[in-house]
């Protein structure tokens, strides 16, 4: 898993030379609330997590650009059978294909689809369980450019998952809504 990503990373830099006239490096920071669709994640931890989430591109051809993107989220719950206090910890690693359409002078839609990867750590009375699984992620939004190489962004999508820990199957996807910053070279 690993290397794969190594190598996507690597692929990107080297193929930042196809690409002649608009911005070639696309970097997005920003603040999510995702809206969990699996019954025992919402039992245990709620229906909403707020979580980070940086993602790298760069562009092939034309609106064709690959991303590496990184988040992760920190939520605290507590048990449905014991009443006790848990702790979740999800480290999220993508990889995709992205597609930008301008939408006028300063705004466009981006379109994004990739593999995801999730590793997951749950923690009740001094006791952890790890775990990891695979899933995907898609999103579609918009980017309304305030400067030559900065613009804010608002989308939408969903991540899929699911990882069975402690003889539990746990449903970590769900429908997100993020808001962010875009900076473009």
């Amino acid at each position: 898993m690993r290397k794969t990503l190594l190598i996507g990373f690597i692929l990107m830099f080297m193929l930042t030379g196809l690409t002649r006239g608009e911005e070639r490096l696309l970097v997005r920071l920003s603040g999510n609330a995702k809206i969990a669709t699996g019954d025992l994640y919402k039992q245990v931890y709620g229906n909403a997590t707020i979580y980070p989430e940086a993602r790298f591109g760069v562009r092939l051809v034309a609106g064709l650009e690959i991303w590496l993107g990184f988040g992760f989220a920190n939520v605290k719950g507590t048990t449905t059978a014991t009443e006790t206090e848990t702790k979740m910890a999800e480290t999220q690693l993508m990889l995709g294909l992205g597609y930008l359409i301008p939408a006028g002078k300063k705004m466009k839609i981006y379109l994004e689809a990739g593999y995801l990867y999730l590793k997951d750590k749950e923690t009740a009375l001094n006791e952890s369980v790890s775990g990891d699984c695979s899933g995907f992620v898609a999103d579609l939004g918009l980017i309304y450019k305030i400067s030559k190489t900065i613009g804010i962004s608002i989308g939408g999508g969903y991540l899929g998952a699911k990882d069975h820990l402690g003889g539990e199957t746990i449903d970590f996807g769900g429908i997100k809504a993020s808001l962010g910053l875009q900076l473009m070279f």
